[in-house]
């Protein structure tokens, strides 16, 4: 099968250059097309060289900056507003998707599968839940590389842990294939973590919590989640048992 080379740059690898874009090769009325089909989300465009051109004029917002800022932003900046504790695992999910395409699935279908990766992304003062649904092109299709379509889903679910899952289209829908969690990531709990656990065996609730640390209740909740997870605990009740250890 035809090898798809879509992993992060090795680091000395050459990417100051490449830079975010909101301008394509794409007809401007289809990409308006879009940004009515699929509201509050951004689609973009990934070269296999890296190159990232973002299509939807609500990048800016998006992402938290100003069009100016987003026009100076570089794909290693980019990896840098994914957070720290998501970084290996989210290059792992990346990794998984090359070796499915390079194994599992043949290259004339590649556009027939969906891989969605869920991540944590900064914005302005705090991060979000990122969806990433990301559309591979089948070799000889243009623009190649691969599509995606970013959406916030932070008020939907909570962020637990990066993942992937991917699906067939058929004219039915999407058929779900596998998913794939990463092992590598953190069963520590981070600063922000050990500070809302203390918190939380004070006495204090998630809005409390919010007003104090400055940060949103739906960041908090985030947090509570992680802290589910990270120690096993079905409740908080079993958290603030930990915290009294």
């Amino acid at each position: 099968m035809k090898t798809y080379h879509s992993e992060s740059p090795e680091d000395g690898q050459q990417t100051d250059a490449v830079s975010l874009s909101p301008k394509s090769s794409v007809s401007n009325e289809i990409i308006k097309y879009l940004a009515t089909l699929f509201p509050g989300r951004v689609i973009l465009w990934c070269s296999q060289d890296h190159t990232v051109w973002l299509y939807t004029d609500n990048a800016a917002t998006f992402y938290g900056f100003s069009m100016e800022k987003l026009l100076t932003l570089t794909y290693v900046d980019y990896r840098n507003m994914i957070h720290p504790d998501d970084l290996e695992a989210y290059d792992l999910c990346s990794r998984k998707i090359v070796q499915i395409l390079d194994n599992d699935i043949d290259p004339s279908y590649w556009h027939q599968h969906r891989f969605i990766i869920q991540y944590r992304v900064w914005r302005n003062t705090e991060y979000f839940h990122l969806r990433e649904e990301r559309i591979v092109q089948s070799p000889g299709q243009k623009p190649g590389g691969h599509h995606s379509l970013m959406s916030d889903i932070s008020e939907d679910s909570p962020f637990s842990n990066v993942q992937l899952d991917w699906y067939k289209v058929s004219p039915l829908g999407y058929t779900k294939i596998n998913n794939y969690t990463p092992q590598n990531q953190k069963s520590t709990l981070s600063s922000r973590e050990s500070e809302i656990l203390k918190l939380l065996a004070e006495g204090f609730s998630s809005k409390q919590i919010a007003d104090q640390l400055f940060i949103s209740v739906n960041t908090v909740r985030n947090h509570r989640a992680n802290l589910l997870r990270k120690t096993n605990s079905k409740n908080v009740i079993q958290i603030l048992k930990i915290a009294h250890q």
